[in-house]
Parts: C-alpha cells; sequence; structure tokens
C-alpha cells in the first residue's frame, strides 16, 4: 500500500514538472500556447475591453517601445552593414563580369536614382498622425474626456467542439449626467452555419418605417435577425473550410516570428486579474508584422488545400475553393504593405501581450500602442481574459423558429418596393388619363371659341360694307 501510495506521488509529482513551462524559451511557451488553444483548450467563456485615453508619456501602456525598436534597428543597421562589406569583397572579384554589363548596370542606376527620388518624395509627405490625434484630442479636453468615459466592452463564449460561437459587444459611456449602454448579441452556429443577431431596439424602430406589412413590424420587434447559409442559392463557396483555415493560420503563425522577437516580462496587473504566471510580449514591427502575414496567408493556403482533399463542404465546388484561394492570394500582396502604413500613421508599433498559466494555457491578451504627441501620449488599449475553459455558458440562445431570416427581410423589403413601384405606375396612369380627359374636355371648347371668334370677324366685315355703301 505504501508502495502504490509512494509510486503515485512519484508519478504526480513528474507530470507536474512536465507540464509546466518553467525553463522553456519564451518563443517554446507560445508554440505550446497555439497548440493548447487548437488542441485542448478551444471552450472557454470571454471579457473584454477596447478603451482609449490620453497620459503623459511616461505613464502610457508602452512608454519604452520607442527606445527598444530605435535599439533593434540599430543593431540590425550594424549587421547591415557588415553584410555590405563582405558584398564589396564579392563585387570586387565580379568587377570584370560586372563591366561587360555595363549597359545594364546604367540603366539599372537610372531605375535606381529614379527609385530614390520617388522614396524621398515620398518621405517628404509622411504624416505622423498618430501625433497629429495626440495633439488635437489635447486641444480640445472635451472631446478627450467624452472618449475616455467611453468603452467598447464585450463579452461571450467559445466552443469549438460544439460549433459555436458568441459574441456580445456592447458601447458604453458613463459621463456627467449622462449613461448610455448599446448592447447587440451575436451567436454564430456551425452546425447549421447560421448568424442570429439580437439588435436594439432602435434597428426595428426605423425599419418599422420601411416595411408595410403589420405581421413583420410586430416580429422585429419581438424576435432576433438570422442569416442562414442554406438560403444562399449558390453555395460553391466553401464557408465552413475557409472558416476553419482562418482560425488555424491565425493561431499558428505566431510560430513564424523570430524566437528572439518574444520576450518574457514581469506580471502586470492584468495579468495578475487573470492569474497568469507568465506574461510574453511581442512589438509588431513592420518586420514582424509582414513576417506574421506571409505565414498566414501561406498557412491558410495549405490548410484549405488539405481541407479540400479531406472532403469538401456540401454543395461547394472546385471552382468555389480556387475562387477563395485567390481572393486570399490578392490580401496577401497588400496586407504586409497596410500593416507598414498603419504603423507610420500611428507613429508607433502595436503591441501584443500574452499571458499564459502554468501549463501553457492563455488566459488573456492584450493589443495596445502609445502614440506620443508634442507633450502628451494618446493610448490605445485592447484586453480579453479567458475563464472557464471546458465549460463555457451561452447566455445568448434564439431559436430559428422565433427568428427574422435574412431572406423574409429582404423579401419584405421587395414588397414594399413592388407596392411602392405598383402605386408610383398607378398615379402616374391617372396623371396621363385626367391629362387626356383634360385635353379632350378643351378640345370643343376650343372650336366653340373659334366658331365664335370667325362669326364675329365677318360680321365686323358686313357691318364695313354696309358704312361704305
Amino acid at each position: 500500500m505504501k508502495k502504490t501510495l509512494l509510486a503515485a506521488l512519484v508519478a504526480a509529482v513528474g507530470l507536474s514538472a512536465c507540464s509546466s513551462l518553467d525553463g522553456k524559451s519564451p518563443s517554446e511557451m507560445v508554440k505550446i500556447s497555439t497548440e493548447r488553444s487548437l488542441t485542448k483548450d478551444y471552450s472557454y467563456n470571454f471579457d473584454g475591453e477596447v478603451r482609449a485615453f490620453l497620459s503623459d508619456k511616461d505613464k502610457g501602456v508602452a512608454p519604452k517601445v520607442e527606445a527598444e525598436v530605435a535599439a533593434t534597428e540599430n543593431k540590425s543597421s550594424e549587421s547591415l552593414a557588415a553584410e555590405a562589406a563582405s558584398a564589396a569583397e564579392t563585387a570586387a572579384v565580379e568587377a570584370e563580369k560586372a563591366i561587360e554589363a555595363s549597359k545594364t548596370a546604367v540603366e539599372h542606376e537610372e531605375e535606381q536614382s529614379e527609385s530614390e527620388y520617388v522614396e524621398h518624395d515620398y518621405e517628404m509627405e509622411k504624416t505622423d498622425w498618430g501625433k497629429e490625434i495626440t495633439d488635437g484630442l489635447q486641444k480640445y479636453p472635451g472631446v478627450e474626456r467624452y472618449l475616455h468615459e467611453s468603452r467598447l466592452k464585450f463579452n461571450g463564449a467559445v466552443d469549438l467542439r460544439a460549433k459555436k460561437i458568441e459574441i456580445v459587444p456592447e458601447l458604453q459611456i458613463k459621463a456627467r449626467n449622462e449613461f448610455s449602454s448599446v448592447k447587440m448579441p451575436i451567436l454564430l452556429d456551425g452546425n447549421d452555419m447560421s448568424v442570429s443577431v439580437d439588435t436594439p431596439s432602435s434597428i426595428p424602430m426605423v425599419l418599422n418605417f420601411l416595411i408595410k406589412d403589420p405581421a413583420m413590424r410586430t416580429r422585429m420587434v419581438n424576435q432576433s435577425f438570422r442569416f442562414n447559409w442554406a438560403d444562399v442559392e449558390n453555395k460553391e463557396i466553401p464557408l465552413k473550410s475557409t472558416l476553419k483555415a482562418v482560425v488555424k493560420s491565425a493561431y499558428t503563425a505566431y510560430n513564424s516570428l523570430p524566437a528572439d522577437q518574444f520576450r518574457l516580462d514581469e506580471i502586470d496587473e492584468f495579468g495578475k486579474r487573470v492569474g497568469a504566471r507568465y506574461h510574453i510580449r511581442i512589438i509588431l514591427t513592420d518586420k514582424n508584422l509582414d513576417t506574421y502575414y506571409q505565414a498566414f496567408f501561406n498557412g491558410f493556403n495549405e490548410e484549405l488545400t488539405r481541407l479540400e482533399i479531406a472532403g469538401r463542404d456540401e454543395g461547394s465546388t472546385r471552382e468555389g475553393y480556387d475562387k477563395v484561394r485567390s481572393a486570399f492570394e490578392d490580401m496577401k500582396g497588400s496586407a504586409s504593405f497596410a500593416a507598414a502604413q498603419t504603423n507610420e500613421w500611428l507613429g508607433a508599433p502595436m503591441v501584443e501581450s500574452l499571458y499564459l498559466d502554468r501549463k501553457g494555457r492563455m488566459v488573456g491578451r492584450r493589443s495596445y500602442v502609445q502614440m506620443n504627441g508634442t507633450e502628451k501620449a494618446f493610448n490605445i488599449d485592447m484586453s480579453l481574459a479567458m475563464s472557464r475553459f471546458g465549460n463555457p455558458v451561452f447566455t445568448y440562445q434564439p431559436k430559428a423558429s422565433e427568428s427574422v431570416s435574412l431572406k423574409e427581410l429582404i423579401e419584405a423589403f421587395k414588397a414594399q418596393n413592388s407596392e411602392s413601384d405598383e402605386a408610383s405606375e398607378q398615379a402616374s396612369e391617372d396623371y396621363d388619363y385626367a391629362a387626356e380627359a383634360a385635353a379632350a374636355t378643351a378640345e370643343p371648347a376650343r372650336k366653340v371659341v373659334k366658331k365664335k371668334a370667325v362669326k364675329k370677324k365677318a360680321a365686323k366685315k358686313r357691318s364695313r360694307s354696309q358704312h361704305r355703301r
């Protein structure tokens, strides 16, 4: 008995040690966490918010990021200089070959000069919108205060095993003598590929003026709106496979970033609140964003192809899969450029913080940016806390039989427009008929007037003739 108990204790200690992330590098921790998110930790509740506010530069959400990025860029410049020196030695050896291609070299030099001119011209047109926004908010304290007292909150549940995701966004404002809250629960159900939305009362209020059917007006007040993929006539697009590929590639793309870009930081207040043991930070520089997006799109294409080989979605076609690949390929070329432009406009890169527990489960994450102005800093902070892993609670559970489908709503709009068109046509016909009737009535009157005028003229003529006699 004692031996059995001792063996059990040893096994428990061994499993505990194996499951701990202690001794792992930050990049290894992230790989373990992303793998868990796809295979184990895919059912949970979440709660988050987005806030924006002004602060002193040294009290913002990322006061040291600019210095860190500058240090990284200086290190990269030194490496590039060393590579350039090595390349110069190689170029000297190949000088004779370069002479033979002198004409091409001259043309290339001209193109390079033109490119540098265009780049210089572009540099002159750059605007640090982050600085402009920060300085602008400082000039208008009323706007800054109202923004500071506003929050975009969101909560919900994820259960990938049950193929359901619930999101409840809420715009909340708590200001002086003012309080408002607008919610809109949303449920994505992968079982029947539907999206249900419980809109604020203002939406059906407006729609009541646009739809004539009394029954539909009443239903919109008391029921949710629902989009059903089954109502779509052309189902060649593999929607289910596309969503699966997006989720997987979004997680695995983190593994493509260089290991030295993941930094283990101290647990901050948010980390303490979510019960994290590890806080890993990533600065999303232009280079890191480019690496992430390229890995995302490549991973998406590979996963979509794998899912297609395993079995196409019901009703989808090969052409549909090709259309999705083509669309994502088009986005791939512009994603990195857009990300780089965003960093330039903001004047600072975004920072991603991942919060893990002892086993590597992601219990929270934050995305934030600090834009420095002349005197102050403007901060945007997006946080997300996860809980109830394996046992999420869904608060919004609409029934298909008690929902207004998008198809029904469109048909109601069409019926309203059709009646309006018929009424317009009838009014036009009535106008034409009235005009014709008026013209027909006026014609005899014109003839009578004309006849009287002729008689009067003849009488005058006879009168003049008698007068001469």
